[in-house]
């Protein structure tokens, strides 16, 4: 019976990797599409759109994906059957899907087509295989009931994503703002909120050696996150009113509090670009409840918009990022080491801390620009070319642990000597 923390069960490095490299592709294929095609402006635009779902599903659904798959067999002793290949077909239409959704947004029902049923696929696909190991999982903790709720919220995303694009191409008549509300809040608080905290709970006390999380937060936050989400919907289905987002909104600002304060406790008080991408995440989520009061009283489509950039930009990716420095610098040492290989670099030294520190300054102004486009559009366009650059700097940073793991991974490793008989 599995007990707890097994580092042996981990997939081999080739099936997460494989996501976590994808994810700046689509973050600097984002900011191409920004420079060269779209436009700041109506938060429904087809243009805010794509760049929305290039993130959503195209970078934060890649690290995500990649990071359950890593995660289940070492914190839930959950094998998920033959790692290599469904990582694969998992992947790939994860990028068909990401892309045919982007096409059909300009009317074109063949991609409409087609991104239903690959994002069917590699999200209703994964989330249901993954959801019924997790519930046969015999072992349970704070972090599997987060990930238990967290794929809940990724199903109930998909689906009405698919809805979506059904009325969008006239094949269902359901209303079309009521349905957009249950997925963005199932996915933004639900699926990347619950996760986040899921992954938090073991993340933040191992790579910053700091205090666990208070045992009644670690074991009610993401319940009552889940369960707010399933009680705003009511008022929001009835009423359409997207106000109600301010709950979870709050709560999800209020874990971000509890994290700093675990931060600041740290028994190493080591400065890092990694805990930098951890304090610009939570001061934009406190920004971004700020703004929702804002708009609470006085809504404009300005306040809107900075919630969203805020939200997503400088909440979610700020932390995602923060995540990939710590989580695929100790995968490529962690396999290395299981396999006996001498000489490894520490996790500090296979990632560039200079071009970290570049990275975060460039991401900070790739946000403000963001956030002010709205109101100057001529920022628009640079925002797209930090964006570009900012990610190419990631996926730098990132090749360079990978390759380190590569290059040294079939060296002969340290052997036990085989017992005397």
């Amino acid at each position: 019976m599995f007990t707890g923390l097994s580092l042996d069960q981990a997939p081999p490095f080739e099936a997460p990797l494989r996501f976590f490299l994808s994810a700046p592709l689509f973050g600097a294929a984002a900011g191409v599409f920004i420079l060269f095609f779209a436009s700041a402006g109506y938060l429904l635009s087809p243009d805010t759109l794509v760049i929305v779902h290039l993130y959503t599903l195209g970078f934060l659904g890649m690290v995500m994906i990649g990071a359950l798959q890593q995660m289940l067999p070492v914190l839930a002793g959950v094998k998920l059957p033959r790692p290599l290949p469904l990582s694969a077909i998992i992947h790939t239409a994860l990028i068909i899907g990401t892309i045919s959704l982007c096409l059909s947004f300009y009317g074109k029902e063949i991609f409409a087509a087609i991104a239903a049923i690959a994002l069917s696929v590699a999200l209703i696909g994964f989330g249901t295989v993954t959801l019924y190991e997790l519930f046969r999982a015999d072992f349970s903790s704070a972090t599997v009931s987060a990930m238990r709720l967290a794929l809940v919220s990724l199903l109930i995303t998909a689906i009405a994503g698919v809805i979506l694009l059904l009325i969008l191409n006239g094949y269902l008549e359901t209303d079309f703002q009521k349905t957009l509300l249950i997925h963005a809040a199932a996915g933004l608080f639900g699926w990347i909120s619950i996760l986040i905290a899921g992954v938090s709970y073991q993340v933040i006390p191992m790579f910053y050696v700091t205090s666990e999380f208070p045992a009644p937060l670690k074991k009610s936050f993401h319940l009552v996150l889940f369960l707010s989400l399933i009680v705003i919907s009511i008022p929001s289905m009835v009423f359409n009113n997207h106000l109600a987002l301010l709950a979870p909104l709050f709560l999800v600002a209020f874990f971000a509090l509890a994290s700093f304060k675990l931060f600041q406790n740290r028994k190493r008080k080591i400065t890092e670009p990694t805990i930098e991408f951890w304090y610009l995440s939570i001061g934009s989520i406190l920004a971004a409840l700020l703004d929702g009061i804002w708009y609470a009283l006085y809504p404009t489509d300005g306040a809107l918009w900075i919630a969203g950039v805020l939200i997503i930009y400088g909440f979610v990716v700020s932390l995602i990022i923060g995540m990939l420095y710590k989580i695929v610098p100790f995968l490529s040492w962690f396999h290395l080491s299981s396999k006996g290989v001498f000489d490894i670099p520490t996790m500090k030294e296979m990632i560039d801390q200079k071009w970290a520190k570049i990275h975060l300054y460039l991401h900070i102004v790739t946000l403000i620009l963001l956030l002010t486009s709205f109101y100057y559009e001529p920022l628009f366009k640079p925002a797209g070319l930090a964006m570009i650059i900012e990610n190419l700097i990631l996926l730098k940073n990132l090749l360079g642990a990978a390759k380190i793991y590569f290059a040294k991974k079939d060296e002969k490793g340290f052997e036990f000597p085989p017992p005397n008989i």
